[in-house]
């Protein structure tokens, strides 16, 4: 679908908005033969396989989205007239799908890593420090899967999976069995592949209650399954997408959006110098999540109240640095596959005595954003 925004005047500005009648006037257009002013498109499967004559409903690549989009926007918005685009579209984008046997930790593991006769651990570097005694020549993907027992308040048993980028291990998190039951199962597994992915999204939604998801966010979820025939019990890997009210089967792609732009009697259109985006309510939760142990009391206020504290003084005050810390994390979850080099302004909301709005332009310098 299409959505046109005409407007005669734009400013500029963090404080001020146009008055101009015109300006939020939205209409449904077919054709166009002399755009002018801004427009907002979702790139369709026609978009893809006939106007740009791809094989797939995706770009296969940053690069080609980049090169191919103008010739699309001259397509649907011809012209001469100075014009803006806010165009979203999808990237080929497979995440693995591992499985492994559940190795069960012994008794005997937990205490070169631990120190103490527990027999579990009660730490998150622990399992770090398990997996690489454990596995000193893991390779770039390797997966493994742990049955293990971890004291939080009491001891429970928990199976995860932990996946090696060639530098680190990431965890993929497991149902316990309360979980499964949960789910209908009388056992820590499901009977089949089909039943794990009918029921996976339900328990997904269990899992991250307190870790809100946006619209767009991929998860790696692990379950387990039972051969009775070898008495066995193998993990499996499955990634989900969330679409703002449910877990949904990920696709192998990611969705971006990009602003173009074409100045007055220009024959083509440009990438914009940086993409403007306004943190939703949602991305202050994962900005305190994400920085609650390096700045507890400022994520925290900025969690509680959505906004960042910007008295200097205060001890939830945010600097522009730590606010470009927090912009990181969520830019890289929309984002994934940004370049360096690319910009984003970010509007978002503060309280300085009053409740009100500021901007930053980031810069990606490696895998994180940085004031400009």
């Amino acid at each position: 679908m299409k959505k046109i925004l005409y407007t005669l005047a734009i400013v500029a500005t963090t404080t001020l908005v146009s008055c101009d009648p015109l300006e939020d006037i939205t209409n449904e257009v077919k054709t166009e033969t002399n755009f002018e002013g801004k427009a907002e498109l979702t790139m369709s499967e026609d978009n893809y396989k006939k106007d740009l004559q791809l094989k797939n409903p995706y770009f296969s690549n940053f690069d080609q989205a980049k090169a191919l989009i103008p010739t699309l926007l001259n397509k649907t918005y011809p012209g001469a007239g100075e014009a803006e685009a806010l165009v979203t579209f999808k990237i080929d984008a497979p995440k693995t799908t591992p499985s492994a046997p559940v190795y069960k930790i012994a008794d005997a593991e937990y205490n070169p890593i631990t120190g103490n006769n527990y027999k579990n651990f009660d730490k998150p570097e622990q399992l770090i420090s398990y997996l690489n005694t454990k596995y000193p020549a893991a390779a770039n993907g390797d997966f493994v899967s742990l049955n293990y027992k971890y004291y939080s308040g009491s001891v429970s048993v928990v199976t995860d999976g932990f996946l090696y980028n060639g530098t680190s291990w990431t965890k993929i998190p497991g149902f316990t069995l309360d979980q499964y039951k949960a789910m209908g199962e009388g056992y820590a597994n499901f009977s089949s592949k089909t039943e794990a992915e009918q029921k996976l999204p339900i328990g997904l939604l269990d899992l991250y209650k307190f870790d809100s998801k946006k619209t767009g966010d991929v998860v790696q979820s692990m379950y387990e399954l039972y051969d009775s025939s070898t008495k066995s019990t193998t993990s499996y890997v499955a990634n989900f997408e969330f679409n703002g009210t449910a877990f949904v089967k990920y696709q192998n792609f990611v969705t971006q959006t990009l602003s173009f732009t074409r100045k007055k009697n220009a024959t083509t259109w440009t990438l914009n110098s940086a993409v403007s985006y306004t943190l939703a309510t949602q991305d202050y939760a994962s900005i305190e999540a994400s920085l609650a142990t390096k700045y507890p009391n400022p994520a925290a206020n900025a969690g509680k109240y959505k906004n960042f504290e910007r008295r200097n003084g205060s001890q939830n005050f945010w600097t522009n640095d730590m606010i470009a810390e927090g912009l990181t994390f969520v830019i890289n979850k929309m984002a994934p596959l940004a370049q360096e080099g690319e910009k984003y302004n970010v509007t978002f909301a503060i309280y300085n005595g009053a409740a009100g709005t500021e901007s930053l332009t980031v810069v990606k310098k490696g895998n994180n954003w940085i004031v400009l």
